[in-house]
């Protein structure tokens, strides 16, 4: 109630106490709305009848005691202001008794001769049957100076005794209605506060959460003050507010706090139609109900005035009490065809609090095909969450177990290692012989898809046993065993170009990423190797467009492996540590094949250290029985080659080798395992079993590929038996892995060649061979090796163009730009076009403007006219 009319009211009861005593008793009644200080009112009234010599009886009425006789009037009169003794009977009257209702108002009068009595009583709305009837007719019967003044709500099932209405000898009933107050006043009330100054809440915003409420205007005042000013803290979270928004629901009547609870649960505003279905109550009383919560300011029509309100509400729920009403709602929603969007976010919002889900047993269906919907919108997180829960609703096995894979399938684009969690009970129930047939074989096409082949064999093993070719069941597992994604793509004859048109004409999908993976792996053991950095960024940034984190990390170590390959080492490695970052939140097969690619690429770049250190932070058993294993194991003995392990690294090659060729997946242009283990038999002394797996690699359909066979020459010369023939091997072997595109291997050819022609007494042309060596090296990145070829100048500055005096001009239509000029040093260096556009990441195209606007520049007409003194005076100071 505002100030201005709790002053007015206070004048009114002093009024109707004089008139008492002149001998005009009555009935007086404040009724409004919980909060709005039908109590406080009270109290001044009694204070008001004392002050003028009055007799005083006060007293409160709860539900509790609703059904209790007589227990509103025991209260009234044991509530004796002045503490003189009344006469009254110490255990009251007999309820019932016509003879104790005359008693009682016979000493009520015989009180009111001496002085005149006021009986207050809080809450008549909860007094009980029998005490109303003793009111009722002392206030019909009173001649004397009687005052009987009630609070009441009028939003209770009686909220105003018919016995009371009336009941004065001449019907006269004062009425004190109490209402919220003016925004205004509110206003002026905040303004004068100065806790509010620097408060992130405005006052507008506390002023809606208070609704006009004087309780809770009050508190709001009393916690801005408490804070004090600089205080950031919303004063509507006090502890203090909360009560008192509890405390108004409470006095609201005696479903209001039930339906309050229902509307903050629900959310959305939904009919009291649903929300009486939802309680088991009649409709007149919700509706009466939200006309209680209304006139306290808490509610507008069916929704909170404040959503913090609701919020305040809803933490003092018990959250089982949520979840249940969250069910039932669902349901309601179900059967009247609501949409299944909302049908759902009731379902997910009863999981959060409740795992009971026997009274919905159709939620799992439903959650599934609302998943399979957000799938079909591209929304797969959503999805996934969504299959979540409905696995936890799920009470069937095997339904749970093609949750399980859905799941794995979906989570795979965007969290590899739950994608492989997801597989867990699918295979306990494999090993159990529970899982069904068809899902045996689903089960085995994601095993297969995340790499983990061994498993994927065994599962294909037994889904073939139970179809009864028992003999033949290991066959069948070798034949749909395959690693689908990651099997070697073989010598189809298929031109590179296809591939690239099938890229050109594919969108990125679930449906597709296999393929699309397929594709770039085929490129990439083809002579189109320059192509697969452009694709991969241009699908990893489509992938993380998409919200696939888990595909961007694949097309992202591709990229990676690709760079590699061209002897890009800072690109591979920033590729590396790019798709590690990414998949960091967990642990999977994916996230180990990542770790591999960074161990191969810094220990070429002589990162010795840092590989040791990746060793010991890489679980083995991550990658056991998975088709990254033999990559693992060729990676760790490359370090141990490069450590001078030369026994340790040939037991890791031949590991390799062992499970290539037990998978059928062994590729030498993707895996050279022979020439590696090769070279650690020939450091070993075992020239002869050295030279039997280089046959073994020649003889292999991938064999005569020149970035193979370049590398086995370069070991054969390594075993030669004479100077001039190792002279001829070396030869060949560079310009074999220059046509290859081993810019790396090309650069420890060409240094074992200048050594060679240094002992040859070929000065001249072994330097030439090591400063080409060096700039390769420099070129990939490889420092480790620049510092064996010429030590001390691995920190050399990046090499740059010496441009003929005539292109230094101050014309600037002469002068070479810094593309041109990376372009022309690359191409004077002896790299073809395809190989530049590689390494600079443009196009051929690009690389064939760039260099005819060179010669133009330069004055040339061919390529052999670029001077050689470019490539070797191109670093300053050397």
């Amino acid at each position: 109630m505002a100030i201005s009319e709790f002053q007015a009211g206070r004048k009114r009861f002093e009024t109707v106490v004089v008139d008492s005593l002149e001998r005009r008793s009555g009935v007086v009644l404040i009724e409004g709305p919980a909060g709005h200080g039908k109590s406080a009112l009270l109290g001044q009234a009694e204070s008001a009848a004392v002050s003028l010599g009055a007799l005083v009886f006060s007293g409160g009425c709860t539900a509790v005691e609703r059904e209790a006789p007589l227990s509103a009037l025991r209260q009234l009169l044991a509530g004796v202001r002045d503490g003189q003794p009344t006469g009254f009977p110490a255990q009251g009257f007999e309820p019932g008794a016509l003879a104790g209702v005359h008693e009682f108002c016979a000493r009520i009068n015989a009180l009111s001769r001496q002085r005149p009595v006021v009986l207050c009583l809080d809450d008549v709305h909860h007094a009980d049957e029998t005490s109303l009837q003793y009111l009722g007719t002392l206030a019909h019967s009173a001649r004397e100076q009687v005052l009987l003044i009630v609070t009441r709500s009028p939003y209770f099932d009686r909220s105003y005794p018919a016995s009371l209405d009336g009941a004065s000898p001449d019907g006269r009933v004062e009425r004190i209605v109490l209402k919220r107050m003016e925004t205004d006043e509110v206003d002026d009330l905040l303004r004068r506060e100065p806790g509010l100054s620097g408060l992130d809440t405005t006052p507008r915003e506390l002023r809606d959460a208070a609704g006009g409420n004087p309780l809770l205007v009050k508190t709001l005042l009393d916690e801005l003050h408490d804070r004090g000013p600089g205080s950031r803290t919303d004063p509507v979270t006090g502890t203090r507010f909360a009560r008192a928004v509890l405390t108004c629901l409470r006095r609201s009547g005696h479903a209001a706090k039930d339906v309050a609870c229902a509307y903050a649960v629900l959310q959305g505003g939904p009919e009291p139609e649903d929300v009486a279905h939802l309680l088991a109550l009649p409709v007149t009383t919700v509706t009466q109900a939200l006309a209680a919560l209304r006139a306290a300011g808490i509610f507008t029509d069916r929704r909170y005035r404040n959503h913090r309100l609701a919020r305040l509400v809803l933490e003092g729920l018990d959250p089982v009490d949520q979840a249940r009403l969250h069910r039932r709602y669902a349901t309601r929603l179900r059967r009247t065809g609501a949409p299944i969007a909302e049908v759902v976010r009731h379902l997910e919002a009863a999981h959060t609090a409740d795992g009971a889900w026997t009274d919905v047993p159709w939620a799992a269906d439903l959650l599934r095909e609302h998943a399979e919907r957000l799938i079909a919108g591209e929304q797969h997180r959503q999805a996934a969450r969504y299959l979540e829960l409905a696995r936890t609703a799920c009470q069937d096995p095997d339904l749970r177990a093609t949750i399980d894979l859905r799941l794995a399938a979906i989570t795979w684009r965007f969290a590899p290692d739950a994608a492989e969690r997801h597989l867990v009970a699918p295979l306990r129930m494999v090993q159990e012989g529970t899982l069904s047939t068809g899902r045996i074989d689903v089960l085995a096409r994601l095993l297969r898809t995340q790499g983990r082949i061994a498993e994927a064999r065994e599962v294909s093993r037994r889904l073939a046993a139970r179809l009864g070719d028992v003999d033949d069941a290991y066959d069948i597992a070798d034949r749909h065993g395959g690693a689908v994604l990651w099997d070697m793509p073989e010598q189809t004859g298929v031109h590179p170009a296809a591939h690239e048109q099938f890229l050109e004409a594919s969108t990125l999908s679930e449906g597709t990423v296999v393929s699309i993976v397929r594709a770039l792996r085929a490129l990439t053991l083809s002579d189109r190797l320059d192509q697969v950095p452009l694709w991969c960024q241009r699908l990893s940034d489509t992938a993380r467009e998409r919200d696939a984190a888990g595909w961007a990390s694949l097309f992202t170590m591709l990229h990676g492996e690709a760079l590699l390959r061209l002897g890009d080492l800072p690109g591979a490695e920033r590729c590396g540590l790019q798709a590690q970052q990414t998949l960091s939140e967990g642990r999977s097969v994916l996230a180990g094949a990542v770790h591999t690619l960074l161990i191969r690429v810094r220990t070429v770049m002589g990162k010795h250290g840092d590989v040791a250190q990746m060793l010991d932070t890489l679980a083995p058993e991550l990658l056991c029985d998975t088709v990254f294993r033999p990559g693992y194991l060729h990676a760790h003995g490359q370090h141990l080659m490069a450590l001078g392990q030369a026994a340790a690294a040939l037991h890791e090659f031949l590991d390799a080798g062992r499970l290539l060729t037990a998978w059928a997946m062994d590729r030498p242009l993707a895996l050279p395992w022979r020439t590696d283990a090769a070279e650690a038999l020939s450091q070993l002394g075992e020239t002869q079993q050295a030279e039997r797996l280089i046959e073994q690699q020649l003889a292999l359909p991938d064999g005569h590929h020149p970035r193979l066979r370049g590398k086995a020459l370069h070991l054969r010369a390594a075993m030669a038996a004479t100077p001039e023939q190792a002279m001829t091997l070396l030869e060949q072997a560079v310009e074999d892995l220059r046509r290859g595109g081993d810019r790396l291997q090309q650069a420890k050819a060409m240094t074992d060649l200048g050594r060679l022609l240094q002992s040859q007494g070929d000065a001249g042309r072994a330097g030439s061979l090591n400063r080409r060596a060096w700039t390769l090296a420099q070129a990939c990145g490889a420092q480790g090796l620049q510092e064996e070829i010429l030590p001390g100048l691995a920190v050399a500055p990046q090499p740059r163009l010496l441009v003929p005096r005539q292109a230094q001009r101050d014309d600037r239509g002469t002068q070479l730009s810094e593309s041109e000029q990376r372009v022309a040093t690359l191409a004077a260096q002896g790299y073809t076009n395809r190989e530049i556009s590689a390494q600079l990441w443009v196009t051929v195209s690009t690389v064939e403007q760039h260099l005819t606007r060179v010669y133009r520049k330069l004055s040339i007409s061919r390529r052999q006219d670029l001077s050689a003194e470019l490539q070797l005076r191109c670093v300053e100071g050397a």
